[in-house]
């Protein structure tokens, strides 16, 4: 699937922007302020409905504004289809071919695309919570079931808090027998795909650094029996009612980034985690292409700077002919990248 063209309004410090796009590479060329990183989270509301950068969508509208609006017209194989989501401060619409959207959750993978972005580069230095974001944004991408799961999850384990809260162990036991049901339908769904991702990791890595080693660990090494989670329950639960915290569950699972047999995050140089960062996400784009069915649009903000020629070639060569990409760059990184800019690029030169 890619984008054709897109029409933003009000967002940031768009007030009106229209573009079309080539099918291949597309280059946002401008300087700092000039907008290019708001009109890749215009791009990324119309596949999730929110920004790539923070949680609080509301936070895009243009300061004085009452609403935003970000429309795209899209193209898969024969097929187009029209998006449109709009975000005022109470109310967020979004419509799929005039067709209104009434849950989030329905727009996923309807449009998928993946980010590269040095402001996502925390998911391998950051806390534990961010590899779990990123983990459970791709599973939910390619299953709808996962999505419907951890949504039913989530539900529970709010319930679950606030009966920890008041101390209330009865009404703590009435909810162990659906917190383990949904609890497993979670590692049964979770444990697989991420097998399947490891796969694919393991094959883009070869192919693109064999000279070192390089692995994926999830702290859930194999699916448990529903009367082992039950067993679990019971074990930590005075603990639980002690520090009034849900102690046991798939949200506390942990994910271990292994370069040259060393935890990245605490003994890997910001050279290293910055390319294992990058073959994650083109992990992440090959892994969605291949579970859905289709081909994610890639968008690159600010890649390039403070990287020399060969990295950028590694990064490039596997994916030129395979995505469509939308690039942010500078006039001072735009000689980087000159190498790969053909006819059938498309400049977009922003003031």
């Amino acid at each position: 699937m890619i984008i054709e063209n897109i029409e933003i309004k009000r967002v940031r410090s768009i007030n009106t922007f229209k573009s079309s796009f080539s099918p291949k590479i597309n280059l946002l060329l401008g300087p700092n302020g000039s907008g290019k990183t708001t009109i890749l989270e215009s791009i990324h509301l119309l596949s999730l409905a929110r920004s790539f950068r923070y949680r609080n969508t509301t936070n895009l509208v243009q300061k004085n504004k009452k609403n935003l609006i970000v429309k795209g017209k899209l193209k898969s194989k024969s097929k187009i289809s029209k998006v449109q989501v709009g975000i005022s401060f109470n109310e967020k619409r979004i419509k799929i071919n005039k067709r209104p959207i009434n849950k989030t959750k329905d727009i996923i993978g309807f449009f998928p695309t993946v980010v590269f972005s040095p402001e996502m580069e925390n998911i391998i230095s950051g806390s534990k919570a961010t590899r779990h974001d990123f983990f459970n944004r791709i599973f939910c991408t390619v299953d709808q079931s996962y999505t419907t799961n951890i949504i039913k999850f989530l539900k529970i384990l709010k319930q679950r808090r606030a009966v920890l809260k008041i101390g209330d162990i009865d009404q703590l036991n009435i909810w162990n027998k659906p917190y383990s049901e949904i609890c497993l339908k979670i590692w049964e769904k979770r444990y697989k795909l991420f097998i399947s991702f490891c796969d694919q990791f393991n094959d883009i890595w070869k192919d693109t650094f064999p000279g070192k080693s390089a692995s994926l660990v999830n702290s859930l090494i194999k699916i448990p029996e529903e009367k082992t989670i039950e067993q679990c329950l019971k074990e930590v639960q005075t603990e639980e009612v002690y520090k009034k915290r849900v102690l046991f569950g798939p949200h506390k699972d942990n994910y271990t980034f292994i370069y040259d047999n060393r935890d990245l995050k605490n003994y890997g140089s910001q050279g290293e985690k910055k390319f294992f960062h990058y073959i994650l996400k083109l992990t992440e784009a090959e892994f969605i292409k291949n579970k859905l069915g289709k081909t994610p649009v890639l968008l690159l903000d600010d890649l390039f700077a403070k990287m020399d020629q060969l990295r950028i070639k590694k990064i490039i060569n596997p994916i030129i002919d395979r995505f469509q990409m939308i690039i942010t760059s500078t006039d001072v990184h735009k000689k980087q990248i000159d190498s790969f800019l053909s006819e059938d690029t498309n400049i977009i030169n922003l003031s």
